[in-house]
């Protein structure tokens, strides 16, 4: 590579960098964990957690098999997640991804349609050694990826950190826990200008609850939190 390429590119990751954005390349893979243990169906039968794991793993994480979470491993975005966090005015000291909390994204109004129809979006949490936690909403467009959100937790925003709470609270629904499927979303009110994170879980007849990521820890429900108020 000649010079004038070599300081195109920098120049060109550094205005993406002080954009919110960047661009990578490259390839990781990443793993899910599992464990088994029964778990009660809404239809009477026995569903093994295992099997309500797997279910619930495939699809809360199929991002990690994208070209964004590959570039996400990128030496660049272990600067960039301390340039956020700082501008953002995080408390959380030497912030690093939880690579294995990448999921794919979904803003979702109060009929629950996707807002976002025409993006790529990801999520993925950070954790840090003196316990701070919190997560950024990504957007990729096949050659960067920008900051469109970044936000501080009381605790990990995420499926498989919540799991123990997430499978008690399944089971007090109706849903058929052989035919679910998760994502994580978050659910906007445009009237009120509030909004919830939360993970949507449906069923193969489409019925649909909600994993609330409320201050204390995963509160469920059967409708979306806004059209619960009066």
């Amino acid at each position: 590579m000649n010079r004038w390429n070599r300081t195109a590119i920098t120049a060109l990751l550094l205005v993406f960098s002080l954009s919110g954005c960047a661009v990578s390349q490259g390839s990781v893979t990443g793993t899910l964990p599992g464990t088994a243990a029964p778990v009660s169906a809404a239809s009477g039968e026995s569903v093994s957690e295992a099997a309500l794991m797997e279910t619930l793993f495939s699809s809360y994480y199929e991002g990690q098999d994208s070209h964004a979470f590959e570039m996400l491993h990128k030496k660049i975005f272990s600067r960039l997640i301390r340039h956020w966090t700082d501008a953002a005015g995080f408390s959380a000291a030497s912030p690093a991804w939880a690579f294995d909390s990448f999921t794919r994204y979904d803003i979702l109004d109060p009929e629950l349609r996707s807002i976002a129809t025409h993006q790529e979006i990801y999520c993925c949490g950070f954790s840090s050694p003196d316990g701070g936690s919190g997560y950024f909403v990504l957007s990729y467009d096949g050659n960067s990826l920008c900051n469109l959100k970044a936000a501080e937790t009381p605790y990990p925003y995420d499926l498989n950190a919540n799991l123990k709470a997430i499978i008690a609270g399944l089971e007090g629904t109706s849903l058929d826990l052989s035919s679910i499927s998760a994502n994580r979303v978050r659910l906007d009110d445009p009237e009120t200008g509030r909004s919830m994170e939360a993970i949507r879980f449906t069923d193969s007849a489409g019925r649909t609850c909600f994993g609330l990521f409320e201050e204390d820890g995963v509160v469920f429900s059967g409708q979306a939190p806004f059209s619960m108020e009066a």
